[in-house]
C-alpha cells in the first residue's frame, strides 16, 4: 500500500444511504471506509476508460458502438 503522503485529501458530500452502502461494503471487505471508497472510484474509472477504449477501437474499425 502506498504511503498516506502519496495521497490527496478529498472531501465530498453524499446521501446518508450511499455512505452506509460504502460502509457496509468496507466491513464486508475488511477495509476502512476511505479504502473502500477509493477502490470503488478506481474500479469505476477503470471500467469507464475501458469502455472509452472499446468505443474508440470499434470506431477505428468502422463499427458503430452499441
Amino acid at each position: 500500500m502506498a504511503k498516506q503522503s502519496n495521497y490527496k485529501a478529498l472531501s465530498i458530500r453524499m446521501k446518508p444511504e450511499l455512505y452506509e452502502q460504502i460502509k457496509a461494503r468496507a466491513d464486508i471487505n475488511s477495509r476502512s471506509w476511505n479504502a473502500e471508497a477509493t477502490v470503488l472510484i478506481e474500479h469505476g474509472i477503470d471500467a469507464s476508460v475501458q469502455r472509452d477504449l472499446d468505443i474508440s477501437s470499434a470506431a477505428g474499425r468502422g463499427q458503430k458502438s452499441g
